[in-house]
C-alpha cells in the first residue's frame, strides 16, 4: 500500500509540473506580440533586491535605469540594452520554434548573466522564469514573476520573487516609463 501510495504521488507531482511547463509555452505571434509591447526607449524607477557585485547602492537602495529595446536580425531578436547603476546589462529573447518558448539571455557588464523563459498570460501580461545562471562570484539565481504593460502601453512593471543561492530576496517591483513614440 505504501509504494502505491507513493507512486501515486509522484505520478500527480509529474503531471503537477507537465501541466505548468506547458502553460509556459510560447507562439511565434506571442514573440511578436512582446516585442512589439517592447520595443523603445524607456526609463525605470529601480530599487536593488540585494546587494549586487560591482555596484556601489545596496538592498533597498534607488536607482534610475535608462533601457532601449530593439528589433534586430530580421525581427527574430529583440535586443535590450539598459545602463542601470555602475552597470550595463545586455538581454537578447528570441522565438526558440522546437522547445514553443520565448528563451532570454541577460548578461551584466559585473560578469553576471541570467538565462530564462517567457510566455504571454494576456495581451498585456508576460510570465517570466530565470531558469539557470547567477552571479559573477558563483552565487545562483532563480525567480519568476510578470512583466504588466499598463493598456496605453506607456508603462510597464516587472515583478517578482527571486531566491540568491537559495535565500528569498526582496520582491522585485520595477516601473518602467516609456520615453520613445509607441511603434505599430
Amino acid at each position: 500500500m505504501l509504494r502505491q501510495t507513493a507512486a501515486a504521488a509522484l505520478v500527480l507531482s509529474l503531471s503537477t509540473v507537465a501541466v505548468a511547463e506547458h502553460h509556459e509555452t510560447a507562439t511565434r505571434e506571442d514573440f511578436v506580440a512582446l516585442g512589439k509591447l517592447q520595443v523603445g526607449r524607456w526609463v525605470g524607477d529601480i530599487t536593488f533586491i540585494a546587494d549586487w557585485p560591482g555596484e556601489e547602492l545596496g538592498k533597498g537602495d534607488k536607482v534610475v535605469a535608462y533601457t532601449e529595446y530593439k528589433w534586430s536580425a530580421d525581427k527574430n531578436l529583440i535586443e535590450r540594452e539598459q545602463d542601470l547603476g555602475n552597470s550595463q546589462i545586455k538581454q537578447f529573447f528570441f522565438y526558440d520554434a522546437p522547445a514553443e518558448r520565448i528563451r532570454f539571455t541577460w548578461i551584466s557588464s559585473s560578469g553576471g548573466s541570467l538565462v530564462g523563459h517567457c510566455w504571454k498570460k494576456s495581451d498585456l501580461v508576460f510570465g517570466w522564469r530565470i531558469t539557470s545562471g547567477g552571479m559573477a562570484d558563483g552565487r545562483v539565481q532563480t525567480g519568476e514573476g510578470e512583466t504588466v504593460f499598463s493598456s496605453d502601453r506607456m508603462t510597464h512593471s516587472i515583478k517578482g520573487s527571486s531566491k540568491l543561492d537559495g535565500k528569498d530576496l526582496a520582491p522585485l517591483n520595477d516601473v518602467y516609463k516609456r520615453l520613445s513614440p509607441l511603434e505599430d
